[in-house]
Formats: C-alpha cells, structure tokens, sequence
C-alpha cells in the first residue's frame, strides 16, 4: 500500500480499495446493521457529533443526488425530495461512507486512509 497524497486509480487498485471498504466496515462495525437510521446512530457514537438528513427540491439542486457538507456542529447530508425514497438511502449512505472513509473529494472522516494527507484535503472540492 502506497502512502502518498496521489490520487489513484480505480482500476489499478481495486482489490485494495475493497479491502480497505471492508476493513472501515468490520472495525466500524456496520456489518449487522439493517437499516440506515441504525447504520448514521453507529457513526454518531463513533464521531461524536450529528448527522443531519436533509431533502432539497430539484431548483436547489440540479443533477447532484447526495451531497455531505460538514460544519463545525454537525454533518449534513443533502438528498433529492423529488427521487425515490428507496433512491434517496442509497444516496445517504453513499455519503455515510464518504464520511468514513475520508474520501479525497470530500471533506475529512473519521476513518484516515494513509494515502491522503490533511494537507491534500485542505483544498479538496466536494463532488
């Protein structure tokens, strides 16, 4: 595993990412969990501060289908009122995992993967 603050390629790596997945997952210890109330309860005791779910109407949003933001009090993450509701946990717990897994385009989680720096993230843009 390389430790640099490089970006990577998916394809080169991907049984290294999947490991990593795998691994924030055991240790998290989201594997039993069944449903996404439980699965945002868990990442709150880890982090210590709130996550907050929140719909935004297409004129707000654009093509985005889930969005994180983090503040100082708590983490917020943005869904589409107008997609399915089935839709819209796919994409919250797509940013769940953003947050854990300290994703580069993202602002910094609680799971630090070696790769990327603080000093890298400091100027990463969400996407």
């Amino acid at each position: 595993m390389t430790t640099t603050s490089e970006p990577i390629e998916h394809g080169d790596h991907q049984p290294e990412i999947q490991a990593h997945v795998d691994a924030v997952i055991r240790l998290a210890g989201l594997e039993e969990l069944q449903s996404l109330a439980a699965i945002i309860d868990r990442v709150v005791a880890l982090r210590g501060k709130p996550i907050r779910l929140e719909q935004v109407g297409d004129a707000e949003w654009g093509t985005l289908t889930g969005l994180w933001v983090e503040t100082a009090e708590l983490s917020r993450i943005f869904t589409r009122r107008t997609d399915p509701v089935t839709y819209q946990v796919v994409c919250a717990l797509h940013e769940v995992m953003h947050i854990l897994l300290d994703h580069p385009n993202c602002q910094p989680g609680i799971m630090n993967r070696p790769r990327f720096s603080a000093a890298s993230m400091r100027g990463a843009a969400l996407v």
